[in-house]
């Protein structure tokens, strides 16, 4: 009878023991850090930092760092897949997730044109091309276009040339221009070109009208016209005896480009450049 009674307590001890042991393995499994993706693929510039895009959490809501297994390279570009995991104070793991990273390249190179944009040659002078800089957050060596017009300085006119970078990963950087006129000196209107006193008109460029204030004081005799880059003349602007005035420059009928009021007060040469746009 004492024996019977004896197993018996052995039993429920043991029992009570398993029970118990569940209890707490149970809690301990419960007790897991969480973790969830914010997003299912991360996207890098090259040589960015990964920080991965993930949240994980203890069993009392407190956040604890994102632990990770695998290597992204962001000096080359490419598709990696890591794993992401946290563990809590007590070594607790949360499950394992992955995460595609993608090394990429979306930032266009950066041109810039050396020496000037805007160059004035003598016909039959040659043109020198000025040359440009390139750079790129990740080629070493941009490829860049040059395009536009073929630069014919045994004829007058304006020419513009056209610039672009790109990166072998296709990003283009911004057009530049760079424009050459060539003129003629021998049309009739070098002595007004090569040492006149330069004037200014306002507003430049224009649209339709501009404005040139010309003379001074003292009545003199003026003769000024508005030519073009051919040294053609497109109208009278003034021609008789003024004092100080301002003449308007009609505009409005001319195609987009450079023009030059050109001609005499006095005895002195004068020139003013316009530039006609819309």
């Amino acid at each position: 009878m004492i024996h019977a009674m004896n197993m018996k307590t052995v039993h429920l001890r043991l029992i009570l023991a398993l029970l118990i042991s569940f209890c707490f393995s149970y809690k301990s499994y419960a007790a897991r850090p969480t973790i969830r993706l914010l997003q299912d693929t991360a996207f890098l510039e090259p040589y960015d930092s990964l920080i991965p895009p993930a949240l994980a959490q203890n069993d009392v809501g407190d956040s604890i760092p994102v632990r990770r297994i695998g290597f992204v390279d962001t000096a080359h570009l490419g598709t990696y897949i890591i794993k992401i995991y946290a563990l809590d104070t007590l070594k607790r793991s949360s499950d394992t997730l992955k995460l595609v990273v993608v090394v990429h390249d979306l930032i266009p190179p950066i041109l810039t044109l050396t020496g000037p944009t805007d160059i004035t040659l003598q016909k039959g002078q040659p043109f020198l091309e000025h040359g440009y800089i390139v750079s790129d957050n990740y080629d070493s060596m941009p490829y860049v276009f040059i395009g536009g017009s073929f630069v014919n300085t045994s004829a007058t006119g304006i020419f513009l040339k056209s610039y672009q970078a790109m990166d072998n990963s296709g990003n283009r950087s911004k057009i530049l221009t760079r424009k050459i006129t060539v003129i003629d000196t021998t049309s009739g209107i070098e002595e007004f070109y090569i040492t006149p006193v330069q004037l200014h008109t306002y507003p430049n460029p224009a649209l339709d009208i501009t404005y040139l204030e010309a003379g001074n004081e003292q009545p003199q005799k003026m003769e000024l016209a508005l030519y073009d880059i051919l040294g053609r003349k497109q109208n009278t602007i003034a021609e008789g005896i003024y004092s100080k005035t301002v003449f308007p420059v009609n505009v409005s009928g001319l195609a987009n480009g450079n023009y030059f009021i050109l001609g005499k007060i006095g005895t002195t040469n004068i020139c003013a450049k316009v530039v006609v746009t819309r």
